[in-house]
């Protein structure tokens, strides 16, 4: 729907290549491509381009890692093309109930944890994927500017908590009825989850998690990248225009709306 494409001429597989509609037959074109050439090679990192959503790719691992997703790359993966010559294939982002919750501490550096899952029981072809384009320099450089444009936007604290308070507000008239029916609803007492949570407990304390977490993962999400990339520092930018309206600005993938810009 998102696309204009026919619902009967698409690609879709989940998790490792298990089909959901169509078939695998290119997605394992691409992948044997990818494994058995030299990513590091412009001229192989631009056939991937023609055959992979860069854009997409980056911005579907930046945020699964920088939201601490931890039932993610091992599950909730889905993917797909339109069936026809030339079709990238493109990742989907769903199921985020664990987004900000506690599966992870705020510190806990989910990108290099998740760059990790290539080989055991814990395999993901899209890790492998990631860890083998990021031995290009070009796609290294656009993931790292990437990653750091949306902590500057989408996941900036300010937007997100915004975002959040606003979808608080929207299902609170619905809570007090949510919990008289079902109590927490996810009743596992193996996980220490008795069933037995209540409006006050989600109010104040399990949406204040989610704050907390906004509030205070950006300053270890870019150490992150930092550590990974094995980058010597991270630059403070303060972007003006002089006199004001006279002219844009553009960074990376961002151009501001208002001045003073930083990030």
């Amino acid at each position: 729907s998102n696309h204009g494409i026919n619902s009967d001429s698409i690609d879709l597989l989940q998790y490792n290549g298990y089909v959901m509609s169509g078939t695998i037959d290119d997605f394992n074109n691409f992948g044997t491509f990818v494994i058995s050439n030299d990513m590091s090679d412009s001229a192989n990192y631009s056939v991937v381009k023609n055959w992979l959503d860069i854009e997409n790719f980056s911005d579907y691992f930046a945020i699964e890692t920088w939201s601490e997703n931890g039932d993610w790359l091992q599950n909730n993966v889905r993917y797909w093309r339109e069936r026809k010559a030339g079709a990238k294939w493109r990742h989907i982002l769903w199921d985020l109930d664990f987004f900000g919750t506690g599966w992870w501490p705020f510190t806990a550096n989910s990108l290099d944890t998740n760059m990790k899952k290539i080989s055991g029981d814990k395999i993901s072809y899209q890790s492998i994927l990631f860890t083998t384009l990021v031995q290009n320099t070009e796609f290294r450089e656009y993931f790292i500017n990437r990653y750091a444009d949306l902590i500057n936007t989408l996941l900036h604290k300010d937007n997100l908590k915004k975002f959040a308070n606003a979808i608080r507000d929207s299902i609170d008239p619905e809570m007090p009825r949510q919990f008289k029916r079902w109590g927490w609803g996810y009743n596992n007492p193996a996980f220490g989850n008795s069933g037995n949570g209540s409006y006050d407990t989600w109010r104040l304390d399990n949406f204040n998690q989610l704050i907390y977490f906004i509030n205070n993962r950006n300053i270890t999400a870019r150490n992150h990248i930092q550590q990974v990339f094995n980058l010597k520092q991270q630059v403070p930018l303060t972007l003006t225009v002089y006199p004001p309206g006279a002219g844009t600005i553009q960074i990376n993938t961002v151009q501001p709306d208002s001045f003073p810009w930083g990030g």
